[in-house]
């Protein structure tokens, strides 16, 4: 059975420069389509003038890699970049959650670790996979790998460990390994670096737009491109941050009085 990996990036990590929206993405394939989009990724980005650690937010204000660019080499690069990931990505992930709505509803309200975004966003991208695969007859073993956070990082995946044991059985043989790696270093990250920049700006925008009582844009060509694949996962709203907090208080509670889920009963 091959091997199937998901690359994770996050974007609008804080509500610096008033972001409001924290977005959890990427995408989806089989190892050996990874390994040939990396000696493609690689390829493209050592043509001249080359690319050093691409990142989509250099590309879109010319910074970085991209200092001093023209705006038709930038746009012509970011195209062909583009084309790499619709060859070789097969299923998009996504999830986000409004600042706003963390703020009012999940901050201050939980212990530790549990009160970041980034542990919620990333267990709900790991049940909405499983759920999609379920409702399909898939029961493929996924790999996740998500950009490296730090220390945030690392706790992250020892949460989500501890969690392993109250899943149901079936739910648990599709979640594969989970870690935290460098996009310098792992290639299919900078594809996720892509997609995740292009879900958060989109928020972004309509969530402003709303704001403003004006029509929420259209994605713009770059992002519809990249857009090629089925998408799995969505935008949590604050009825859905609100559960959050209903079930992780229950599972708490349940877990003080020795109540087990109901698949680890006798």
């Amino acid at each position: 059975m091959a091997i199937i990996q998901a690359f994770i990036d996050d974007s609008g990590n804080s509500t610096s420069h008033g972001n409001p929206v924290f977005v959890l993405a990427g995408y989806i394939s089989s190892a050996d389509r990874w390994a040939a989009f990396s000696d493609e990724w690689e390829a493209e980005c050592d043509r001249e003038p080359k690319v050093r650690n691409f990142k989509m937010a250099h590309a879109y204000g010319f910074r970085g890699g991209f200092y001093g660019w023209p705006r038709e080499e930038r746009d012509a690069r970011l195209k062909r970049l583009a084309e790499i990931v619709q060859r070789h990505a097969v299923l998009r992930i996504q999830t986000a959650m409004a600042w706003d709505d963390y703020n009012d509803v999940l901050r201050g309200n939980m212990p530790g670790i549990a009160e970041s975004p980034y542990i919620w966003l990333m267990w709900k991208l790991l049940v909405d996979l499983s759920e999609w695969q379920e409702a399909r007859g898939l029961n493929q073993r996924v790999d996740f790998i998500f950009d490296r956070q730090g220390s945030i990082g690392a706790e992250a995946v020892m949460w989500f460990e501890a969690l392993r044991t109250a899943l149901p059985p079936a739910q648990l043989a599709r979640m594969g390994n989970v870690r935290h790696d460098d996009d310098d270093d792992i290639l299919p990250l900078k594809a996720a670096d892509m997609w995740a920049w292009h879900v958060r700006r989109y928020l972004a925008d309509g969530i402003a737009a709303q704001r403003a009582g004006e029509p929420v844009g259209q994605p713009s060509e770059l992002m519809k491109s990249l857009a090629h694949c089925e998408a799995v996962g969505e935008m949590l709203d604050r009825r859905d941050v609100a559960q959050i907090l209903l079930d992780y208080t229950k599972g708490v509670r349940d877990a003080a009085l020795g109540i087990k889920p109901f698949w680890q009963e006798p």
